[in-house]
C-alpha cells in the first residue's frame, strides 16, 4: 500500500544524511503536489518552508525543493497553513477534501447542497421559487450525464462552459450559436440547453440575488424605499426613465445601480465545511512573533475594537470586513470619459493568502457611469449601510457545517482602503487646498509655490521623534526648525462634535454653496453604523499608489526623463523665492563670469549632470535654433569665404579647423540662449547653473 505522506509527516524531520534518501525526496514531491493542487504557486513562486527562509520569503518552485533538501523544514510545521492546509481539519476531512478535488460530480453535488440545502427557515431561496423542487432538479442534473456514457454530468458540463463564456467575454449571441452547434453535434437525447435564455435560467437559481436600483442621473437620489414609486427626482426634477421611442413598451431607466446583498453570500461561506473552518482562522492561528503584523488581527485597531465590543469578539465566527472602491473605464478604447465605480469588500476572518484571493472578494455595489459619483457616493452606499447596520445589531441565523449547528452571525466593517481622491469621497474630508491632510486636518502646514502654481505641504517633520536631527535641519528643508509636537488625529467623536448643530449636505445637483464645518465636504454615511465613531482607524490609504507615485517621481528626477522630471526652471525659482538651497538657484546671465566664453560655459553645463535642461527648455532650444539656423549658416559661409580671401595661401586644413571652431561657437551660443521661458530677452538661463 502506498504511503500517505500528507497524513503521516514523520518523514519531515530527519537528519542531514537521511534527507538524501528516497522517503524524504518522495515526501518533498508529495508536498509540492499538495501546494500545486491548492493553487499556492503565484507567478512561479511560493513561500519557502526551509529553515533559512522560515515561511517568510518567496522562492521559485525548483529552488524551494532544493532549499528543503539542503536545509530541511522549519521547526514545528506539520500543519502546512502557509501552503493551503487548513488548521484544525482532521486527517479524514483532509482526505475527503482531496477526493472532492478529484471527482467533479461530487463537487457539483456539494455546490447544490450549499446553494439549496442545509438552510435555516429564515433564509429565503435565491430568486424565489420552491427550494425542495429546485434541490431535487439540480441534484439530478449533478448526477445525470450530459449524454449517454458522457464524462461530465449535465450540471458540471454547463458550469464549465458558462465559466469559459465569462472569462473570454463571449456575447450572448455567440453563446447561443455555440449551444445550437453542440446540441446538433452530440448524440440524440442530450441535455444541452437550446439558447442563452434557457441557460441563464439554469444559473439564476444557483446564483445569488441582484437588485437593479434606478438612480437619478445627477446622483441626487436612488429610487429605493420611500422614492421607489417616483417618476422624477424630487431634488433636481430630472426624469427617471428615458423617453419612449415608437413601439417601445418597457420603461428604460436613465441610470442603474446593481446591488448584490451580502447576507446570503456570507451565509454560504459557513455551509461548506472547508470554508467554515477557514472562517475562524483569525481565532485559531498562532499569534505573530516579536510584535510583527502578519494579519489585521495584530493591529491596535482590531484589538481596540475587541475591547469596545466584547460581545461581538467572543464569537469567532462573527465576520469583519474591509471596503475598497475606485473608478475605472470598462471600455478598451482611449479617450472615453466613462467611469464605473465598483465597491469591493474583503473578509478578514480568513488567512492572509485567502483574504487577498480574488475568489473570496465580494462586490456588493456596481455604480454605473458615465461620470464619477464624487461626494455623492453616499447616495449609492445607502442599501449597503442599511444591511450592515442590521447585520451588526440583529444578526442573522446561519448554519455552520463545521459544527452542524446554527448560530447568530453578526458582521462589522472595520475600515476602508482607497487612493487619496477616493479617500476624500468616502471620508467627507476635503483632500484639496491648504488643509488637504486628513491627519493634520486644520493644522496642516502648506505654502503656495509662486512659480509652479502648486500647493506644497512641508510639515512632515512633525511626525518625527522629538530628538530627531532632521527637526533642527534648516539647510535641506524649508529653512526653519520644527519644534511642534506630532498632531493628534481626529477621533469619531471629534468629527461628530464639529457637525453638532449642523445638517448634512444635500446630495446631487444643488445650486450655491452649502454650509459645512471648515475642511469638510459632507458628513460621511459610515457614521450611521453604530460602532463607526469609536473605530480607532476608519480610512486607510493603499500602499500601491503611494509606492508607485513616490518611486516614479524619484526615478524621473534622477534620470531627467522628458516631461516627467520635477527639476525645472520653475522649481528652482521657487527655491530662490523661499531663499533655501542656494546652490540650486538659477544664475542670471548678467552674473556670468566675463572671461568665460560661451563654449566654456557650454562645457561646464554639460559636465554637471544635476543641471540638465528641462523639457520645456529643450523644446524652446529646438525652436530657437530652427528659427535662426538659416541666418547662422549664411553668416558662417560668409565668414569662411572672407577668411579664405584674406589668408590667400592658407591650406584647406586651416580653413576646415576655422569652420569647425566657428560651428562649435555657434552651437554653444544657441545653447546658452535657448532655455528662456519667453525668448532671447529672458533674464534667466534655462540650465539653472549651480554656483561654485
Amino acid at each position: 500500500m502506498a504511503r500517505n505522506y500528507i497524513r503521516d509527516k514523520d518523514w519531515m524531520y530527519v537528519g542531514r544524511a537521511e534527507r538524501m534518501q528516497s522517503i524524504f525526496v518522495n515526501g518533498v514531491g508529495a508536498f509540492m503536489d499538495f501546494v500545486r493542487r491548492h493553487d499556492m504557486v503565484r507567478h512561479g513562486r511560493l513561500i519557502c518552508p526551509c529553515k533559512l527562509c522560515a515561511n517568510r520569503l518567496h522562492q521559485l518552485e525548483e529552488e524551494v525543493e532544493l532549499h528543503i533538501v539542503k536545509n530541511g523544514f522549519v521547526s514545528d510545521y506539520k500543519t502546512w497553513v502557509y501552503h493551503g492546509q487548513i488548521e484544525g481539519l482532521s486527517d479524514a476531512d483532509e482526505e475527503e477534501q482531496e477526493d472532492d478535488n478529484l471527482f467533479l460530480d461530487e463537487e457539483m453535488e456539494e455546490m447544490v447542497e450549499v446553494a439549496l440545502g442545509n438552510t435555516s427557515p429564515a433564509e429565503d431561496p435565491p430568486f424565489g421559487g420552491h427550494r425542495e423542487d429546485n434541490y431535487d432538479k439540480y441534484m439530478n442534473d449533478a448526477k445525470r450525464p450530459i449524454y449517454e456514457n458522457a464524462k461530465h454530468s449535465t450540471l458540471s458540463w454547463f458550469v464549465h462552459l458558462f465559466q469559459i463564456k465569462c472569462l473570454n467575454k463571449w456575447s450572448n449571441k455567440s453563446f447561443t450559436m455555440l449551444l445550437k452547434f453542440l446540441k446538433d453535434s452530440m448524440p440524440p437525447g442530450n441535455h444541452v440547453p437550446d439558447n442563452w435564455y434557457e441557460a441563464q435560467k439554469i444559473m439564476s437559481n444557483l446564483g445569488l440575488k441582484c437588485e437593479m436600483i434606478h438612480a437619478c442621473p445627477n446622483d441626487c437620489i436612488i429610487y429605493w424605499k420611500e422614492n421607489s414609486d417616483n417618476t422624477e427626482c424630487p431634488t433636481c426634477g430630472e426624469a427617471r426613465y428615458k423617453k419612449k421611442v415608437h413601439g417601445q413598451k418597457k420603461d428604460i431607466p436613465i441610470k442603474l445601480v446593481r446591488y448584490f446583498p451580502i447576507t446570503q453570500r456570507l451565509q454560504r461561506l459557513f455551509k461548506c465545511k472547508k470554508t467554515a473552518v477557514a472562517m475562524t482562522w483569525h481565532h485559531r492561528a498562532r499569534p505573530s512573533e516579536n510584535g510583527r503584523m502578519s494579519h489585521p488581527r495584530d493591529t491596535p485597531a482590531w484589538k481596540d475594537f475587541d475591547s469596545r465590543h466584547p460581545t461581538f469578539s467572543q464569537e469567532p465566527r462573527n465576520i469583519r470586513l474591509g471596503l475598497a472602491s475606485d473608478g475605472f473605464c470598462p471600455f478598451s478604447f482611449k479617450g472615453n470619459p466613462h467611469s464605473t465605480w465598483p465597491v469591493v469588500m474583503m473578509i478578514y476572518n480568513l488567512s492572509p493568502w485567502l483574504a487577498m484571493d480574488q475568489s473570496y472578494f465580494m462586490m456588493p455595489l456596481l455604480i454605473d457611469g458615465p461620470k464619477s459619483p464624487g461626494n455623492n457616493i453616499d447616495v449609492y452606499l445607502r442599501p449597503l449601510i442599511e444591511e450592515l447596520k442590521s447585520l451588526f445589531i440583529d444578526g442573522v441565523d446561519t448554519y455552520d457545517a463545521d459544527t452542524g449547528t446554527n448560530f447568530t452571525m453578526r458582521v462589522a466593517l472595520m475600515w476602508t482602503i482607497n487612493d487619496f481622491p477616493a479617500y476624500g469621497m468616502l471620508s467627507g474630508w476635503s483632500v484639496h487646498g491648504y488643509t488637504a491632510c486628513p491627519y493634520c486636518h486644520l493644522q496642516t502646514t502648506s505654502k503656495r509655490l509662486p512659480f509652479s502654481k502648486k500647493t506644497c505641504y512641508c510639515g512632515h517633520r512633525r511626525m518625527l521623534d522629538e530628538n530627531h536631527p532632521y527637526r533642527d535641519d534648516i539647510i535641506h528643508f524649508d529653512g526653519t526648525k520644527e519644534n511642534r509636537p506630532r498632531p493628534d488625529p481626529l477621533s469619531g467623536e471629534d468629527i461628530l462634535a464639529q457637525w453638532n448643530g449642523k445638517n448634512n449636505v444635500t446630495f446631487g445637483k444643488i445650486k450655491g454653496r452649502q454650509e459645512t464645518p471648515q475642511g469638510w465636504n459632507k458628513k460621511s454615511i459610515f457614521f450611521e453604523l453604530p460602532y463607526w465613531k469609536t473605530n480607532k482607524v476608519r480610512h486607510n490609504l493603499d500602499v500601491m499608489h503611494i509606492e508607485k507615485g513616490v518611486s516614479e517621481h524619484i526615478l524621473n528626477l534622477l534620470l531627467c526623463k522628458d516631461g516627467k522630471s520635477k527639476d525645472n526652471l520653475k522649481a528652482r525659482r521657487d527655491l530662490q523665492a523661499w531663499n533655501i538651497r542656494k546652490e540650486l538657484h538659477p544664475i542670471p546671465k548678467a552674473e556670468r563670469k566675463p572671461h568665460q566664453s560661451s563654449q566654456q560655459q557650454h562645457v561646464q553645463q554639460v559636465s554637471r549632470p544635476a543641471t540638465a535642461a528641462p523639457t520645456g527648455s529643450r523644446q524652446q532650444s529646438a525652436a530657437a535654433g530652427k528659427q535662426s539656423g538659416r541666418q547662422q549658416q549664411q553668416l558662417q559661409a560668409g565668414s569662411v569665404q572672407r577668411s579664405a580671401a584674406t589668408t590667400g595661401s592658407s591650406s584647406k586644413r586651416q580653413l576646415a579647423e576655422l569652420a569647425a571652431a566657428q560651428l562649435q561657437q555657434q552651437q554653444a551660443s544657441s545653447f546658452s540662449r535657448a532655455g528662456s521661458p519667453a525668448a532671447a530677452a529672458t533674464t534667466w538661463d534655462h540650465s539653472c547653473n549651480i554656483k561654485k
